[in-house]
């Protein structure tokens, strides 16, 4: 069984978190791909989430894919953002008021 480190995330694997997305869609320009992949060798934390991200992604273009309306989709889009520019912060964001569309 792995043991899992529940210590806080080094600066460096908050940093890498932002370019995963466009790392697993094959995006990442080559220095930040180099970046990436060396980091993941020599940090098991950030291997095992770049593989569990890769079986998520996977699983989901497997199960299909149902067109997101425009508007569902800038939300989420906007929301991640959000999410990503308080990966620093003590506490996450607080929960947001659902808007009735």
């Amino acid at each position: 069984m792995t043991t899992v480190s529940r210590a806080r995330p080094s600066a460096r694997c908050r940093a890498l978190l932002a370019l995963l997305s466009d790392y697993i869609d094959g995006m990442l320009p080559a220095g930040q791909l180099d970046l990436v992949e060396t980091h993941c060798l020599g940090c098991d934390r950030c291997r095992r989430m770049v593989s569990s991200l890769r079986r998520t992604v996977a699983l989901c273009r497997a199960a299909g894919r149902t067109p997101m309306p425009t508007a569902a989709e800038r939300r989420a889009r906007a929301r991640v953002r959000t999410l990503l520019e308080h990966v620093d912060a003590d506490k996450p964001p607080g929960p947001r008021r659902r808007r009735n569309t």
